[in-house]
């Protein structure tokens, strides 16, 4: 169980953010550049700390600084946890050896909720 929470936790991150960037697009543009946008999400891009970062970058680069503010709070906390869970969650899924506990497993799906809540009110598409 641990392990498919650590897949799941991290999927509901990768999802979320393309799925709020996409809906940020076709609120905000016309429905030839949201087609276009769509297109380049969902492709099961690791949600890294460096791939949100620099996606938020190319749409403004405020966004960018304000997710790097937030995973880079209270000692990079939010850095290392995300990188740990990209990593965990590819070992998991390329059937290597990993070393997720239950409360660790618990803290990350914590983690996910709370970058996913983060993703979701930064890019709320109203």
């Amino acid at each position: 169980m641990t392990r498919f929470l650590v897949v799941r936790a991290c999927g509901h991150i990768e999802f979320t953010f393309d799925e709020a960037f996409c809906a940020f697009a076709e609120s905000k543009s016309s429905p030839h550049v949201a087609s276009f946008v769509r297109t380049q999400f969902f492709r099961g891009a690791n949600p890294s700390p460096d791939r949100i970062g620099q996606t938020l970058r190319r749409l403004e680069a405020v966004r960018a600084d304000r997710f790097d503010a937030l995973i880079d709070a209270d000692d990079q906390r939010l850095r290392r946890e995300l990188s740990f869970l990209v990593d965990r969650r590819n070992k998991i899924a390329h059937g290597q050896s990993e070393t997720v506990r239950r409360r660790k497993a618990l803290d990350l799906a914590d983690v996910a909720l709370e970058l996913g809540d983060w993703i979701v009110a930064e890019l709320d598409p109203r």
